[in-house]
Parts: C-alpha cells; sequence; structure tokens
C-alpha cells in the first residue's frame, strides 16, 4: 500500500495524479517542500494568489450577510474594484436561499476518504442543490477542459453523498445537483454543468478504480506530458527544465486549495471602516 493511513483525498491531489504520479508522490506521500517558483514572475504570480484569497474572503462575507456596503469599500480599498464590481453586477441568478460558504464535506469511496472544500453550497426545501465555485484566474477554460478536471468528478459526488449532513435531510438526489464555475474575468458566461444519477455513478466507479489504482501504485513514473512541467516546482528535481512557465497562462485557481496564500488579520478587519457613514 503506497498511500498512508488516514490519508484523505482530495481534487487537488487527483489532479496532480493525474497531470503527473510523480508530483502527487512528491508533494503527498514524501511531502517534499522544493525551493521553486511555480511560474515566472513569481511577484505576480504571489499577488494574483493573494487578490483571489482576499475575493474568496469578499464572497464568503457577502453571503454570512456582512453589510455590501461595507464589502464594496475594501474590496476598493483591496484593489479588488473590478472583480468586485463584476460579482455585484452579474451574480449568480436563481440560488435556493438556504446557503453555506466555505464548507467541507467529506464521503467514502471504496476504503478511501474523500473531500471537498465549496466556496458556495445553496439548498431548497424542494431537494434542489446548486455548488458555486469561484474562479479568479485570467482565462476562461473551454467547458470540455472544466468537464475534465478533477473537481468537477468530485465536488458533486461528494455533495451527494454528503449534503444531508447539511440539510438534516434524505440523501440528496443526484439529478437535482447542478454545479456552476463564476470566473470573475467572464462574469456574464459561468459554465453550468448538470449532474445525474448515470453521471453519479459512472463518477463513483471511474473514482473507487482511481483511488485503488493510486494505492496499489510502488513506482510513480513522471508524465509523458511535458506542458505539465512548466508550473511544478519539481521541474529541475525531475530534470524538466529549470525555468518557470508564463504566470499569465497558468489557471491560478488550481493553486489556491493546496497553496493558500495567508492574508494578514489587520487586511479585511471589519472594525477599520466602523466610523465611515452612509
Amino acid at each position: 500500500m503506497s498511500v498512508p493511513d488516514g490519508f484523505v483525498f482530495s481534487q487537488s491531489s487527483l489532479q496532480d495524479y493525474l497531470d503527473c504520479p510523480r508530483r502527487f508522490e512528491l508533494r503527498y506521500l514524501d511531502r517534499l517542500v522544493w525551493p521553486a517558483v511555480t511560474a515566472e514572475p513569481a511577484a505576480e504570480l504571489e499577488r494574483h494568489l493573494a487578490d483571489g484569497e482576499r475575493f474568496h474572503l469578499l464572497a464568503q462575507q457577502f453571503f454570512a450577510g456582512v453589510d455590501p456596503q461595507i464589502l464594496d469599500l475594501l474590496a476598493e480599498r483591496q484593489g479588488l474594484g473590478e472583480w468586485w464590481t463584476a460579482f455585484r453586477e452579474y451574480p449568480v441568478r436563481d440560488l435556493p436561499e438556504r446557503r453555506f460558504v466555505e464548507i467541507s464535506l467529506q464521503t467514502q469511496v471504496g476504503r478511501y476518504r474523500l473531500a471537498a472544500k465549496f466556496d458556495l453550497l445553496a439548498f431548497d426545501a424542494d431537494g434542489r442543490a446548486v455548488i458555486v465555485d469561484w474562479k479568479t484566474s485570467r482565462q476562461r477554460p473551454q467547458r470540455s477542459a472544466s468537464m475534465q478536471r478533477a473537481q468537477t468528478l468530485v465536488y458533486p459526488l461528494v455533495l451527494a453523498d454528503a449534503g444531508h449532513a447539511l440539510t438534516g435531510g434524505d440523501k440528496l438526489t443526484p439529478d437535482r445537483i447542478t454545479m456552476i464555475y463564476w470566473f470573475a474575468a467572464y462574469p456574464q458566461q459561468p459554465e453550468v454543468l448538470y449532474y445525474s444519477q448515470p453521471q453519479y455513478e459512472s463518477d463513483r466507479q471511474r473514482l473507487a478504480d482511481l483511488l485503488a489504482e493510486v494505492d496499489a501504485r510502488t513506482v510513480f513514473d513522471r508524465t509523458t506530458d511535458e506542458r505539465h512541467c512548466r508550473f511544478c516546482v519539481y521541474r529541475s528535481l525531475c530534470a524538466r527544465g529549470t525555468r518557470a512557465g508564463d504566470a499569465a497562462a497558468l489557471d491560478l485557481d488550481d493553486l489556491v486549495e493546496e497553496v493558500p496564500v495567508m492574508t494578514s488579520a489587520d487586511e479585511f478587519d471589519l472594525d477599520q471602516l466602523a466610523g465611515i457613514d452612509f
């Protein structure tokens, strides 16, 4: 067995495995920290990741009931005006009223644990459930690319299995689940993905096979698709080059779950606006 006891798979770890088994081994099994940057210019990448974290926090506070006018001011002060304006002017429509933000759920697939952390979950009394995931990358991926992502495979299945822990009702019906990718740079073009019972059954089997494959593996080969190496910190370790790829071409949202950019508490201290009159 290659996977340690208690290991919990996530969409990020599975995406790493699908992109490059060797990267999965180095990052999640060996837990190797390698002194290389993901993309260049590094300062631009760090700034964009930090902005993405701040945007997600603003969205979380919005759905938690914080006064939108306060959040508008915070967004402006943090240089997020364009993204935040898009968020306010082109919101996700027809969201059920019962909502949970930044919530994590887990399920069991075979003998393995699988977790998902959701930006926003919304439920109605009739059993409809909506997953919303905020995306702050510069590019909007093709629908076919979104459909192939581990996130699209993992999130609806975890919700179908474990969402009733939030609603207190029966297990959710896959046909009533919708997943929405909302793009800050393309707010009028969200990607809406409808789930179904056949899709759920297919995804569960695919995940069971994939997790068993990872666990049974003794040799984790490097990817044959060297395009994945451009944005891998282990590229020099694997003799796949020393120069990082262009940050403008990277899907920055892929980095948020595993490489979070911490935001100092005073940057989003709501008390700093207490003296402002509206």
